[in-house]
This record gives C-alpha cells, sequence and structure tokens, in this order.
C-alpha cells in the first residue's frame, strides 16, 4: 500500500507472504511461481535467524515443542523430544536428497521414465493408445498440482500435471523445457483426457505403474517401476553433467558451472566471489 501498488500487484505481495510463511503448496495447485523463491527465502530467514542470534536475540526455548510452538502449529499434536533426539546422528535427511534428470516435478520423474519405456515398446503404435492408467502413491494423487488436466499457462503448471507430463513424454519422447512450454499441443490435449490417475497403496512414493489400452488388443501393455529415492541419488559428477546439460538448453554459459563448482568444492572456506562471477557470466550471455 504504501508503494502504491496497483491492485493485482497487492494480491501478489500478499500471495508471496502467505507462501513464504512455510512453504505452502498453493502455487504447485495454482501452477503459479511462488515455488520458485521459496527454497531462496528460507535461506535468507535461515540467514537472519543466524545472524540474529550471533548477535545475541533473546529467543524462545520451546520454539518447537512449547504448546504455542512449531510443532503444535503446523501439526497440532503434541512434541515426542525424545524421539526427535533419538534420531540426531543416525538418520540423516541430507542422505535423502535426490536429483530430476527430466524438467518436471520430482513427484513426476518415474511415470516420465515409465513412459519413455512404454513409448519404446509400442514404437509406431503409440499413437493407437485409447487410455492409459497411472498408478501411484496415494501421496502422490494427491499432491497439489499433480492430478490435473489444464488448461495450462504456464512450466509451473505442466510440469506438476502428471497427465501433461505423461501426454507429452508418450508422444513426443524425452521431455525438454521447450517441450514443457507447449501449453497449446493439440495432440497432447487430445491424449489428456484419456489418461486417469489412480491411486495405489502397494507403490511406494516414487514408484509407478502404467497400463495403456490399445486399439485392437486384448490385454493391456503394462510398465512397472519400484522406483525409490535412492535412483535419483546422485554423485557430483553425475550432477555436474546434468545442471550442465541444462545450460545448454538455456543459454547459461558454462564458465558460470566452473565458478559453482569451484565454491562447493572449497567449502567451509570458499571464495563469494565464485558465486557472483556465475551470476556474472549469466548476465554477460544475456
Amino acid at each position: 500500500r504504501l508503494w502504491r501498488l496497483p491492485v493485482d500487484r497487492c494480491a501478489a505481495a500478499l500471495s508471496n507472504a502467505a507462501s513464504f510463511t512455510g512453504g505452502i503448496l498453493q502455487s504447485f495447485g495454482d501452477g503459479t511461481d511462488e515455488w520458485r523463491y521459496q527454497v531462496g527465502m528460507a535461506g535468507r530467514n535461515g540467514l537472519a535467524a543466524a545472524t540474529l542470534a550471533a548477535k545475541g536475540s533473546v529467543s524462545a526455548q520451546g520454539a518447537f515443542e512449547g504448546k504455542s510452538g512449531f510443532v503444535r502449529g503446523f501439526v497440532r499434536a503434541e512434541c515426542d523430544v525424545d524421539a526427535i533426539g533419538g534420531r540426531l546422528g543416525q538418520d540423516w535427511s541430507l542422505l535423502k536428497v535426490t536429483f530430476k534428470p527430466y524438467p518436471v516435478c520430482a513427484l513426476n520423474q518415474t511415470p516420465v521414465r515409465a513412459c519413455l519405456q512404454l513409448r519404446e515398446l509400442l514404437g509406431a503404435r503409440a499413437a493407437a493408445v485409447r487410455a492409459l492408467r497411472v498408478h501411484l502413491n496415494p501421496t502422490v494423487v494427491g499432491y497439489a498440482g499433480m492430478d490435473k488436466e489444464g488448461p495450462f499457462q504456464s512450466i509451473s503448471g505442466t510440469l506438476m500435471s502428471t497427465q501433461f507430463c505423461v501426454a507429452t513424454t508418450l508422444l513426443h519422447g524425452t521431455p525438454t523445457i521447450a517441450r514443457m512450454a507447449q501449453f497449446d499441443d493439440a495432440a497432447v490435449a487430445g491424449l489428456i483426457p484419456r489418461i486417469r490417475l489412480h491411486a495405489d497403496e502397494t507403490l511406494g512414493l516414487l514408484a509407478c505403474r502404467i497400463e495403456a489400452d490399445l486399439e485392437n488388443a486384448d490385454e493391456p501393455m503394462v510398465v512397472r517401476m519400484d522406483t525409490d529415492h535412492t535412483e535419483y541419488s546422485y554423485d557430483r559428477a553425475r550432477v555436474s553433467a546434468l545442471v550442465r546439460g541444462i545450460g545448454e538448453e538455456t543459454g547459461v554459459a558454462q564458465q558460470a558451472y566452473d565458478h559453482l563448482e569451484r565454491f562447493a568444492a572449497a567449502l567451509p572456506h570458499a571464495n563469494l566471489g565464485d558465486v557472483l562471477a556465475a551470476f556474472k557470466e549469466i548476465q554477460t550471455a544475456r
């Protein structure tokens, strides 16, 4: 209001503020971009929290387990301090970090891989698919933005939609960022209504089973992948190749990645100048 922003910008500011409070998922459901900023905001807020502490901030000791603390605020339950503390030093979430070989949601990686295999099996018969049933873990089916047929106006919407990801992969092969931006592809739009998502409790979070009904075929063609997070846990060399490949598609200079890798390799004594130099490479290229 003080900046005299127009109504639509005031609404956007409020939406951003709501998203930044705790990483809500509505942006996935609406196909908007707040999710792109959330990680940066978390990092910024974390830096502010540490800086305040370093300067002597007086902060609540019961911030997590207190009756008005984090746990009650987010899950409305008592905080089992012993259970949480007992896993410290044993259960490392960092080891569960996964990478995405395709420019789609992490939960759509396996459906895309399964669909690539299905496309290879079908060959010229890909156009003969009458219906596709995509079986996924119930959490995936119910996740914001996953079970969505469109219409789409942004990559934030298409990368979340399992129907769009499966349709564009079956028809065009390995998805690219450019392909994910083809919101008006008539062939993809025509296939999407024939794709249905089904919740299957026997499947893991990153597993998938696709059943394809074909013209003039009595039995469906089935592709199943019982994938877990280890399938997408890459070493540094593979991550480097992955992100550099993205750079080639999006016009980011390879020197930018040289700077970032040098910074990462030198932690915790890295030079922030390498990060700034990486951004300078991007600005120069544009």
